[in-house]
This record gives structure tokens, sequence and C-alpha cells, in this order.
């Protein structure tokens, strides 16, 4: 996950199911919720009619850190 060895070891109790997504799959699933969440954040921030002075760099900040 994090370009580094693995942390933890997990056993299983019961019988189940294991899921497994490769490396490039997970970077492009969160990379695309990032996005998606970004965007979310301009629409909203182009309606702030005091924000529409500052630099787009800024704003893409700003789209970062909110929650």
């Amino acid at each position: 996950m994090y370009t580094a060895p693995r942390a933890a070891s997990i056993k299983c109790s019961k019988p189940g199911t294991l899921y497994a997504l490769d490396r490039q799959t997970f970077k492009h699933v969160v990379e695309e919720a990032a996005n998606k969440r970004r965007e979310k954040y301009r629409t909203i921030l182009s309606k702030v009619s005091i924000l529409s002075e500052i630099d787009p760099y800024e704003k893409e900040q700003l789209c970062d850190i909110l929650k």
C-alpha cells in the first residue's frame, strides 16, 4: 500500500473470502476518489464570491484541505 514491507499479519478465526487489489488498481481507486472530492469542492468554491479573486493554485490548496 505504501511501498513498504507489511507491518501486520491477520489470522481468520472462521472460513472466509479474501479480496485483494494490486498496487496499481489501489492507487487508481484512491486517486479517482481524491479527484472527485477535489472537483466537488472546486464547484462549491467557485460559487463563493469572496474567493473569486484568489489564485487558482490557492483554490486547489483549499480544495485539498477542506473536509
